[in-house]
């Protein structure tokens, strides 16, 4: 989806969830306090 230019947001409490994305922006009252990028290896199957 990236190289076809598209992007997903999703707002969520669910940390389980949340670690299923590649990158994480943590906002606390309305201000940006962290952000991390999350690198996953591929495998092939």
């Amino acid at each position: 989806m990236v190289k076809a230019g598209k992007t997903i947001v999703m707002v969520t409490h669910d940390n389980d969830l949340a670690r299923r994305a590649t990158r994480s922006v943590i906002v606390s009252d309305g201000e940006i306090v962290d952000q991390y990028l999350a690198y996953r290896r591929r495998t092939q199957v």
